[in-house]
Protein backbone atom coordinates (compact mmCIF):
# COMPACT_ATOMS: atom_id res chain seq x y z
CA UNK A 1 0.00 0.00 0.00
CA UNK A 2 1.43 3.39 -0.55
CA UNK A 3 1.86 5.98 1.63
CA UNK A 4 -0.43 9.16 1.37
CA UNK A 5 1.06 12.49 0.14
CA UNK A 6 1.01 14.11 3.37
CA UNK A 7 3.00 11.15 4.81
CA UNK A 8 5.51 11.13 2.23
CA UNK A 9 6.06 15.36 3.10
CA UNK A 10 5.91 14.63 6.63
CA UNK A 11 8.57 12.01 6.36
CA UNK A 12 10.64 14.30 4.13
CA UNK A 13 10.91 17.15 6.70
CA UNK A 14 11.34 14.73 9.32
CA UNK A 15 14.55 13.60 7.52
CA UNK A 16 16.78 16.74 6.57
CA UNK A 17 17.69 19.06 9.37
CA UNK A 18 16.16 22.49 9.97
CA UNK A 19 13.13 23.67 8.05
CA UNK A 20 12.65 23.77 4.32
CA UNK A 21 13.47 27.60 3.28
CA UNK A 22 12.86 28.90 -0.50
CA UNK A 23 14.12 32.57 -1.01
CA UNK A 24 12.89 34.66 -3.76
CA UNK A 25 17.15 35.61 -4.24
CA UNK A 26 16.98 31.30 -5.26
CA UNK A 27 14.50 31.43 -7.75
CA UNK A 28 14.67 31.97 -11.37
CA UNK A 29 13.79 35.54 -12.39
CA UNK A 30 10.54 34.49 -14.27
CA UNK A 31 9.40 31.49 -12.21
CA UNK A 32 6.99 32.82 -8.96
CA UNK A 33 8.55 31.58 -5.41
CA UNK A 34 5.36 29.38 -4.93
CA UNK A 35 5.83 27.97 -8.18
CA UNK A 36 9.60 26.99 -7.59
CA UNK A 37 8.59 25.96 -3.92
CA UNK A 38 6.36 23.52 -5.47
CA UNK A 39 9.19 22.41 -7.99
CA UNK A 40 11.38 21.74 -5.16
CA UNK A 41 8.98 20.05 -3.45
CA UNK A 42 8.41 17.45 -6.20
CA UNK A 43 12.06 16.78 -6.92
CA UNK A 44 12.67 15.83 -3.14
CA UNK A 45 9.34 13.81 -2.86
CA UNK A 46 8.08 10.99 -5.42
CA UNK A 47 4.04 11.90 -5.05
CA UNK A 48 2.03 8.80 -5.22
CA UNK A 49 -0.80 10.93 -7.18
CA UNK A 50 0.39 13.45 -9.60
CA UNK A 51 0.13 16.84 -7.00
CA UNK A 52 -0.28 20.21 -9.18
CA UNK A 53 -0.67 23.36 -7.66
CA UNK A 54 -3.80 24.05 -6.35
CA UNK A 55 -3.50 20.58 -4.31
CA UNK A 56 0.19 21.14 -2.67
CA UNK A 57 -0.99 24.52 -1.40
CA UNK A 58 -4.52 24.53 -1.93
CA UNK A 59 -5.64 21.23 0.11
CA UNK A 60 -2.28 19.04 1.88
CA UNK A 61 -0.42 21.95 2.96
CA UNK A 62 -3.85 23.38 4.80
CA UNK A 63 -4.71 20.17 5.61
CA UNK A 64 -1.56 19.43 7.57
CA UNK A 65 -2.05 23.08 8.99
CA UNK A 66 -5.19 22.87 10.13
CA UNK A 67 -4.48 19.67 11.81
CA UNK A 68 -1.20 21.03 13.32
CA UNK A 69 1.37 18.69 11.70
CA UNK A 70 3.02 21.47 9.82
CA UNK A 71 3.73 25.31 9.69
CA UNK A 72 3.99 27.39 6.33
CA UNK A 73 5.65 30.99 6.68
CA UNK A 74 4.88 33.07 3.46
CA UNK A 75 5.83 36.51 2.54
CA UNK A 76 6.73 38.41 -0.84
CA UNK A 77 10.10 36.94 -0.64
CA UNK A 78 10.24 33.33 0.61
CA UNK A 79 8.54 30.60 1.95
CA UNK A 80 9.39 28.70 5.23
CA UNK A 81 7.82 25.18 5.91
CA UNK A 82 8.82 23.88 9.16
CA UNK A 83 7.19 20.54 11.28
CA UNK A 84 5.38 21.29 14.16
CA UNK A 85 5.65 19.56 18.08
CA UNK A 86 2.82 17.32 16.57
CA UNK A 87 4.47 16.76 13.27
CA UNK A 88 7.86 15.72 14.46
CA UNK A 89 5.99 12.80 17.61
CA UNK A 90 3.72 11.85 14.35
CA UNK A 91 6.87 11.48 11.68
CA UNK A 92 8.46 9.60 14.44
CA UNK A 93 5.84 7.35 15.47
CA UNK A 94 5.66 6.29 11.95
CA UNK A 95 8.94 6.07 11.39
CA UNK A 96 9.36 4.32 14.75
CA UNK A 97 6.26 1.48 13.01
CA UNK A 98 8.21 0.97 10.26
CA UNK A 99 11.27 -0.02 12.01
CA UNK A 100 9.03 -2.45 14.05
CA UNK A 101 7.32 -3.55 11.14
CA UNK A 102 11.01 -4.51 10.07
CA UNK A 103 12.10 -6.34 12.63
CA UNK A 104 8.97 -8.30 13.58
CA UNK A 105 9.25 -9.62 9.49
CA UNK A 106 12.56 -10.61 10.49
CA UNK A 107 11.65 -12.42 13.22
CA UNK A 108 8.96 -14.28 11.61
CA UNK A 109 10.94 -15.43 8.80
CA UNK A 110 13.81 -16.46 10.91
CA UNK A 111 11.39 -18.62 12.90
CA UNK A 112 10.00 -19.86 9.50
CA UNK A 113 13.62 -20.90 8.88
CA UNK A 114 14.46 -22.23 12.10
CA UNK A 115 10.89 -24.34 12.43
CA UNK A 116 12.15 -25.73 8.52
CA UNK A 117 15.22 -26.83 9.69
CA UNK A 118 14.16 -28.70 12.89
CA UNK A 119 11.93 -30.55 10.21
CA UNK A 120 15.06 -31.45 7.88
CA UNK A 121 16.69 -32.85 11.17
CA UNK A 122 14.07 -34.49 12.39
CA UNK A 123 13.62 -35.99 8.81
CA UNK A 124 17.00 -37.33 9.50
CA UNK A 125 16.01 -39.05 12.43
CA UNK A 126 13.12 -40.44 11.12
CA UNK A 127 14.99 -42.21 7.96
CA UNK A 128 16.02 -45.16 10.66
CA UNK A 129 12.61 -46.14 11.68
CA UNK A 130 10.91 -48.86 9.98
CA UNK A 131 9.16 -48.43 6.05
CA UNK A 132 5.47 -47.98 6.51
CA UNK A 133 5.98 -45.15 9.84
CA UNK A 134 8.59 -43.46 7.97
CA UNK A 135 6.58 -43.09 4.45
CA UNK A 136 3.45 -41.33 7.04
CA UNK A 137 6.12 -39.71 8.96
CA UNK A 138 7.71 -37.86 5.63
CA UNK A 139 4.48 -37.17 4.09
CA UNK A 140 3.55 -35.18 6.99
CA UNK A 141 6.79 -33.17 7.16
CA UNK A 142 6.55 -32.60 3.67
CA UNK A 143 3.31 -30.96 4.29
CA UNK A 144 4.98 -29.28 6.82
CA UNK A 145 7.51 -27.52 5.16
CA UNK A 146 4.77 -26.57 2.07
CA UNK A 147 2.71 -24.85 4.66
CA UNK A 148 6.04 -23.39 6.49
CA UNK A 149 7.13 -22.19 2.77
CA UNK A 150 3.77 -20.41 2.10
CA UNK A 151 4.04 -18.81 5.65
CA UNK A 152 7.03 -17.02 5.02
CA UNK A 153 5.72 -15.78 1.23
CA UNK A 154 2.24 -14.89 2.15
CA UNK A 155 2.62 -14.10 5.92
CA UNK A 156 1.35 -11.69 7.88
CA UNK A 157 4.09 -9.69 7.90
Amino acid sequence: MAEPDWAKLLDYLYKIPGDLYVSEASTPQDEPIDRYFQNKLRENIDFSSKVDEETIFGYMLRDMQENNLIEVERNQSSVTLSMTEKGFNVAHEREQNKKSQYTNKSINRLTWVLAIAAMIQALSAVFTVDPPAMYFIAIGSVFLLVFGAVGIKYGPY
